[in-house]
């Protein structure tokens, strides 16, 4: 139903229905001016898409690249436990506006690593010192990601998603250990921006995997890389 008719009639001082005199009822003029400026509203508001669309964040495609520390635990299915931890390189990309898609990826360089029997005591071991080991360790995640806005130029990123992890140790003391595992995994990061597209903050990612994609004598049962980094990065 179309009541602008009506309205500006009523602002025109007329009402679109005669009394039972058959005559007009007279206005005020405050109520003339309210009752069109609620038409120059409305039509403002109901009529104008634009304005909506302005509300909208644009898409952000982000960057980044970063480094620092992890650390990485499991156990075997015969109850052994191990673990290695070392320096890690970063590497982040995201698309999307306040919910976002998100890869990310982690080189580490196991430096330290650390075995025990079941019931025994922990044996650490230096391999840095053992230059003729076999040691690298990569972990891949895909994240749904939660962009929340701190104040104009800071922001917290929270996620969650599917993670894979890959570790291959060889060495004359440790126990030669490869594992494919896949689990689930969580990140929290924040973002500070500087100049136009450029950010940069600091970020904290650990997950979970329950599953060994290979199939050995001694498979993971549980898996847990952990590690704390800073990075820069740009967004367009």
């Amino acid at each position: 139903m179309d009541i602008a008719p009506a309205v500006c009639d009523l602002a025109q001082g007329r009402h679109p229905t005669p009394n039972v005199l058959g005559a007009t009822l007279p206005m005020s003029s405050t109520l003339k001016s309210a009752l069109l400026a609620l038409v120059v509203a409305g039509s403002a508001v109901g009529f104008n898409p634009a304005a909506h669309a302005d509300e909208r964040e644009p898409r952000l495609r982000t960057y980044s690249a970063g480094a620092g520390f992890q650390t990485l635990r499991f156990r075997t299915e015969d109850g052994r436990g191990a673990g290695a931890s070392g320096p890690a390189a970063t590497f982040n990309y995201s698309i999307g506006r306040r919910w976002a898609f998100g890869m990310r990826g982690t080189f580490m360089f196991p430096l330290h690593g650390s075995q025990n029997e079941a019931g025994q005591g922990r044996e650490s071991h230096n391999l840095a010192s053992e230059f003729d080991s076999q040691r690298i360790a990569f972990d891949v995640q895909f994240l749904v990601l939660r962009r929340l806005h701190l104040n104009e130029n800071l922001d917290l990123v929270v996620g969650g998603g599917i993670d894979v992890t890959t570790l291959r140790l060889v060495s004359k003391t440790y126990m030669p250990t490869e594992l494919i595992s896949g689990g689930f995994s969580g990140l929290a990061r924040i973002e500070r921006r500087f100049g136009r597209r450029f950010f940069y903050g600091g970020e904290v990612n650990a997950a979970i995997g329950l599953l060994d994609f290979i199939n050995h004598d001694n498979r993971a049962v549980f898996v847990a890389p952990i590690s704390l980094s800073a990075f820069i990065g740009v967004s367009r």
